[in-house]
C-alpha cells in the first residue's frame, strides 16, 4: 500500500493538469484564434519566407532590416512553422506552444519534491493576458525564456567561466526575443545576488565581485540596448498616477471578459495579495529565505510600476507589461510557500478552477467571432490576384480587425499596405520606401515617387471612412475601378488602371 500515491499530495498536480486542459481547449474550438497584432506577426513571418526564396515581388517592397532589433522570437518560430504546416495549423502550434512552454516552464522554474504542495498552478489566468490579447508574441514568448535563465541561475550558484558564458548566451537570446524582459530578468537576478549574499553572509568584495560577473554577463545585451536606442528620438509619455492606482487595482494585465469573469478576478487578485500577507505574518520572526528575492523583485516592479514611463517611441503600454512581472513574480513566490491548512489549500485549487473555466468561456465568446470574421476577410483572396498591393481601409467598430487584412498575404502573395512590423524599424522587415508615410502626404491610387501602386483596395467595417488618406483613396477606386467583392463584413475594390 505505500507504493499507492497519495491524492492529498499530489492535488495540486491534478488541479494543473485540468487547467492545463481547459487552458488549451479554445485553440481546438476554432480554426483561427486572432489576437491584435498577430495577424501583422504571421504575414511578416510569411514574407520573410518569401524573401530568403528569392522571391521577386516580395523583395521589390521589402528588405531584412539592417539593423539588430530585438524583436526575433515570434518571428523566427512562425517562419519555421509556415515552413512546415499551413497557416491554419501553423498559428495553432505557435499557440499550443506558447501555452504548454508558458506554463510548464513556470512550474518546472518553481518545481519542488513531487508529493510536496506547490501553487504553481496560480499563473493560469495570467496566459491569456492584455499582452497576448494585444498580440505582443515576442514580449510572451520572452518570458518563457525568463522563466528558464532565473531557474539556470537559481540551481548553478557557482562562479566558473562556462555558467557565465552560458548566462551570456541565455541573455542574448533573450535581448533578441525582447529588451524589456530582459531588463526586468536583469532585475531579478541582481536581487537574486544581494537575497544570495545577505543569506550567506558573504563579504562585502565578494558582493561586488558577484555583481561584477552578472554585469559582464549583459554587458553585450546592454551595449546592444545602447546602440539600438541611441539613434532613436523617442517621445516619453507618462500615466497620471490615478490612473497607474486605477489600472492596478483592476489588474489591467488579466483579462476577464464578462460580469462574472470580472467578479472571479478581482477576488483573484484579492486572494493572492492577501494570501501574500499571511504567509509573511507567518514567516515575520523566521529567517531570510532565498525563494525571498522573488517577492523582494516583485515589491521592487510594484514601485516602478509607478516611476517609469508607460511608452518611449513606438514602444507602449510599460504599466501593463510592468505590472504583469509584478503579477508573475508573487505568484512564483507563493508557489514556493507551504501552504498546510487543507481548506486554504483545497479551497484555491478548487477556486483558480472555477474562474479558469469561466475565464476561458469568456476567452471564446470574444474570440469565435473573429473566428467567423477572419473567414470573411479570408473569402476576399478568391477575387484578389497573386502579386497584388492591397491597400486596407478600416471602418469597422471592433478594434482587434485593425491588423486582420494581413491574414490575406500569408497564403497568398501579397503586398498588404498596413503593416506595423515595416512601417516601423523595430522589427526584422522594413519597406524599401516609407510607402505608407507617402501615401499620408499625397493620397491616392499610386505611391508618389516609387513606381509603386494599388491594385486593389479591402474595405474593413461598414461605417464611413474617417482619415483624410482613406477617404481621398477610396474615392479614388470607386471612380477608377469596380467592386469584385463583398459580403457583411468586407469591400474589394479592383483598380481597373493598374497592371
Amino acid at each position: 500500500m505505500k507504493n499507492i500515491p497519495n491524492f492529498k499530495d499530489y492535488w495540486h498536480w491534478y488541479v494543473f493538469i485540468t487547467l492545463l486542459i481547459i487552458t488549451i481547449s479554445p485553440i481546438f474550438m476554432m480554426d483561427y484564434l486572432i489576437t491584435l497584432d498577430g495577424p501583422n506577426h504571421i504575414y511578416n513571418s510569411a514574407t520573410f519566407n518569401r524573401i530568403i526564396n528569392g522571391d521577386a515581388y516580395t523583395n521589390s517592397y521589402l528588405e531584412l532590416n539592417p539593423q539588430i532589433t530585438p524583436n526575433y522570437a515570434s518571428f523566427l518560430i512562425l517562419s519555421l512553422l509556415l515552413q512546415i504546416f499551413s497557416s491554419t495549423v501553423a498559428v495553432k502550434v505557435f499557440h499550443l506552444f506558447f501555452i504548454l512552454a508558458f506554463t510548464l516552464s513556470f512550474a518546472y522554474w518553481n518545481r519542488s519534491k513531487p508529493d510536496k504542495p506547490n501553487l504553481a498552478y496560480l499563473i493560469f489566468p495570467l496566459v491569456f493576458s492584455y499582452l497576448f490579447y494585444s498580440g505582443f508574441y515576442n514580449f510572451v514568448l520572452a518570458i518563457i525564456l525568463m522563466f528558464w535563465i532565473l531557474n539556470y541561475f537559481e540551481k548553478s550558484n557557482h562562479h566558473n567561466f562556462r555558467k557565465h558564458f552560458s548566462l551570456a548566451f541565455l541573455l542574448i537570446l533573450l535581448y533578441f526575443s525582447h529588451s524589456i524582459v530582459f531588463v526586468f530578468t536583469g532585475i531579478a537576478l541582481a536581487l537574486f545576488v544581494t537575497t544570495h549574499s545577505a543569506i550567506k553572509k558573504v563579504t562585502l568584495t565578494k558582493f561586488i565581485l558577484s555583481l561584477c560577473y552578472l554585469i559582464a554577463a549583459a554587458l553585450p545585451c546592454v551595449v546592444l540596448a545602447i546602440l539600438f536606442m541611441g539613434s532613436r528620438e523617442s517621445e516619453i509619455v507618462y500615466l497620471e498616477f490615478s490612473e497607474l492606482l486605477k489600472n492596478l487595482f483592476s489588474s489591467k494585465s488579466i483579462i476577464a471578459k464578462g460580469f462574472l469573469a470580472e467578479i472571479g478576478k478581482y477576488f483573484f487578485t484579492f486572494s493572492l495579495v492577501l494570501l501574500t500577507v499571511f504567509v509573511s505574518f507567518k514567516r515575520v520572526s523566521r529567517k531570510l529565505q532565498l525563494s525571498d528575492y522573488l517577492l523582494i523583485t516583485a515589491l521592487s516592479i510594484l514601485l516602478l510600476y509607478f516611476i517609469l514611463p508607460d511608452s518611449v517611441g513606438y514602444a507602449s503600454v510599460f504599466s501593463v507589461r510592468i505590472e504583469y512581472f509584478f503579477w508573475i513574480f508573487l505568484i512564483s513566490w507563493l508557489a514556493r510557500q507551504e501552504i498546510k491548512a487543507n481548506l486554504l489549500k483545497y479551497g484555491l485549487g478548487s477556486f483558480v478552477i472555477i474562474f479558469t473555466t469561466i475565464q476561458t468561456n469568456g476567452h471564446l465568446a470574444h474570440w469565435m467571432p473573429l473566428n467567423t470574421d477572419t473567414k470573411k476577410v479570408l473569402a476576399a483572396n478568391d477575387f484578389i490576384n497573386n502579386e497584388s498591393s492591397v491597400y486596407p481601409i478600416f471602418t469597422s467598430n471592433t478594434w482587434d480587425h485593425y491588423h486582420i487584412s494581413n491574414i490575406l498575404g500569408v497564403e497568398k502573395n501579397l503586398f498588404i499596405l498596413e503593416n506595423t512590423g515595416a512601417r516601423q524599424d523595430y522589427f526584422p522587415l522594413k519597406y524599401h520606401e516609407p510607402y505608407e508615410k507617402l501615401l499620408d502626404s499625397l493620397p491616392g491610387l499610386k505611391i508618389a515617387n516609387t513606381g509603386q501602386a494599388i491594385d486593389y483596395v479591402i474595405k474593413i467595417g461598414k461605417n464611413p471612412a474617417e482619415t483624410e488618406r482613406d477617404i481621398i483613396i477610396y474615392d479614388a477606386i470607386r471612380n477608377a475601378g469596380e467592386l469584385v467583392y463583398e459580403n457583411d463584413l468586407v469591400e474589394v475594390w479592383k483598380n481597373n488602371f493598374s497592371k
